[in-house]
């Protein structure tokens, strides 16, 4: 109750910060303050460059191209604003602990202009976090190699490290952001560049327990303290008519992440998929951004009534994601691998699908299959999605015999 706290972020989430405090409110607690940081949301600057440099990527060393302009979507002059607009939120609210995301360069540039002590806290998996302490005997973020590595892996991981150095060190647009930090007194390379690696200086928070990640080596200043996931209203108060229709029987919930675009092949082997590897009355529960321009196929592949009503593709959930997956006829979870969607789903006890994309979807593809809890179901040709393996990877996780072993660890 002595303890003030204060959220800087961008604008765009100011309205679902709102309703976190409206939840942390109801417990009796004091409501947080928010700042709205002055710039682009990082989705936002994202998204203009995916528009010529998409996102999804096959493993290992196609990412390391993409790196350093994905992982810094801003242009230097829009960075160092932010920069500047949160040396101010610092100075104005004088804080006595400042706990900042990983991926945020611009927070950990303004607390070292002003000479401030900061920590870090990370969502991705620990041994993500840390991935750079670990030995070469460990899979690196991007590479999609299993664990235990098989006897090449080792080579694999020096290969990507070793393209990845080059890649941000030739970047034209990672030097170009380097001399306007330089121009701003900023000092050292980019903040952000390493958000798998430990520093000895600073506490280090992270989501997650052991018994869903790889085994690792932990650094003893980082600390795992569970998922962090909102308090938000559950589902039969935020969508009741949701509630209602989950009501009627088991469900499949598929959302693929805010940066998968379906084009219409992709969305016809998702969809034949889903119904190939699911019963005849198993519901699908699906986050489509794209559905109203895809309704000739949704006519297409659902022929009859009872199909039409169990399938059901919607543009936005009123509800979180995490509220549906509480929901006890939610049997399965099909999604892109991001962490917030992985621990949604490990703290429901619902089996996973990975379908991944990028990066670190890639490692916690291998990490679901190798906890046991989960699939990684487009193994054979990623980032692409194909219908009969998909299909195969759902009867994985949702028949009775075979799929008793993923129910049951995504329980424990």
């Amino acid at each position: 109750p002595d303890v003030e706290l204060h959220f800087a972020s961008f604008a765009s989430l100011g309205s679902r910060f709102k309703k976190m405090a409206k939840v942390t409110a109801r417990g009796g607690h004091s409501s947080p303050t928010f700042h709205a940081i002055d710039g682009l949301p990082p989705f936002v600057a994202m998204d203009r460059i995916t528009e010529y440099m998409p996102l999804q990527h096959t493993p290992t060393l196609a990412a390391c191209p993409k790196f350093a302009r994905l992982m810094v979507p801003w242009t230097p002059d829009e960075y160092t604003a932010i920069v500047n607009d949160i040396v101010g939120v610092i100075e104005r609210v004088d804080p006595h602990l400042i706990i900042i995301d990983n991926v945020l360069g611009q927070a950990m540039d303004a607390c070292s202009l002003l000479k401030r002590q900061y920590h870090i806290f990370s969502p991705l998996l620990p041994s993500l976090v840390c991935n750079a302490n670990q030995p070469l005997s460990h899979p690196q973020m991007a590479t999609a190699l299993p664990c235990p590595l098989p006897w090449y892996g080792a080579f694999v991981n020096i290969a990507h490290i070793v393209f990845l150095m080059y890649a941000v060190l030739t970047s034209p647009y990672a030097k170009a952001l380097d001399d306007a930090r330089a121009a701003r007194g900023c000092s050292g390379g980019l903040p952000s560049m390493g958000l798998t690696y430990v520093a000895p200086e600073r506490t280090y928070i992270t989501a997650g327990v052991p018994t869903i990640d790889l085994p690792f080596d932990k650094p003893p200043n980082m600390h795992l303290c569970g998922p962090i996931l909102c308090d938000l209203a559950p589902i039969g108060e935020s969508d009741p008519e949701l509630a209602t229709w989950l009501d009627r029987g088991e469900t499949v919930l598929v959302i693929l992440g805010t940066h998968c675009e379906y084009s219409e092949p992709v969305a016809r082997r998702v969809l034949s998929g889903l119904l190939g590897g699911v019963g005849s009355d198993t519901q699908i529960l699906w986050k489509l951004p794209q559905r109203d321009a895809l309704q000739d196929l949704f006519d297409e592949l659902l022929t009859t009534s009872h199909d039409r009503t169990r399938v059901r593709a919607v543009t936005w959930f009123d509800a979180e994601p995490a509220a549906i997956l509480e929901h006890p006829n939610v049997v399965c979870y099909v999604h892109h691998g991001g962490a917030n969607s992985y621990y949604e789903a490990a703290m429901a006890g619902v089996p996973q699908v990975i379908l991944a994309q990028w990066s670190d979807t890639y490692y916690n593809a291998r990490v679901a299959e190798y906890r046991g809890f989960g699939v990684y179901g487009n193994k054979t040709n990623p980032p692409d999605i194909d219908a009969a393996e998909l299909s195969i990877a759902l009867r994985r996780v949702m028949s009775k015999e075979e799929g008793s072993r993923p129910r049951a660890r995504a329980k424990e």
